[in-house]
This record gives C-alpha cells, structure tokens and sequence, in this order.
C-alpha cells in the first residue's frame, strides 16, 4: 500500500483506516436456511445486514435512463448520418458542376 501510486492520499489513507468497519464473513450470507449464520453469531460475532434500501426502484429507474439514452443516441447518429448522406451528395454536385464550368470556359479560349 505505501508503495503504490494508483491511489491517491485520500483514497491511501481510507484503505489504512483501523476504524473502517469490516464486511460481514461469508457464513453470515451462506444461506443453507440459516445454520453458518446461526453457528457465527452463536460464537460470538455479528453479521452486518444484506439489505438494500430501495434497489429494485433504482436499478428500474436506471434501465429506464438507459433506454432514453440509447433512444436518443440512435436517433442522433441517424441525423448526423443523414447530414452526413446529404453533405456527400451536395459534394459530388458541386464537384460535376465545377467540371462542367472549367470545361466550359476551356471550350470558350481564344
């Protein structure tokens, strides 16, 4: 830890922290109805709950962001290609109607 540079001293400082509470052992989360949970706790230590406060309303109102988004995004690139479509054509006639012009005038020499 002290010596990498990835983190920055904030982050160093978080990681090294003796008072950072530790996450719950895995036989708190094993399920097998309750039994690693009960053995944990019945030795004395604590299990931290799993619970997350409104995730399902969340993760729902992010999948509905993303599908704006992506919405949007296909809409937009459909423009800029259609821009992309018309300033092509608009260059190829700008291109024959200059070949035109320059023959033209070549034509007109004295």
């Amino acid at each position: 830890m002290r010596f990498c540079g990835g983190f920055s001293v904030d982050e160093r400082h978080w990681l090294q922290a003796k008072d950072r509470s530790r996450r719950s052992n895995w036989m708190c989360h094993a399920g097998v109805f309750g039994l690693f949970k009960a053995i944990y706790q019945g030795t004395g230590h604590k299990c931290e709950p799993n619970h997350v406060a409104h995730l399902k309303e969340t993760l729902s109102e992010v999948t509905h962001a993303m599908r704006i988004s992506q919405h949007s995004v296909r809409i937009i690139n459909g423009k800029v290609l259609y821009l992309f479509k018309i300033a092509d054509q608009l260059n190829s006639k700008l291109d024959i109607l200059g070949k035109n012009l320059n023959r033209s005038l070549n034509s007109f020499e004295y």
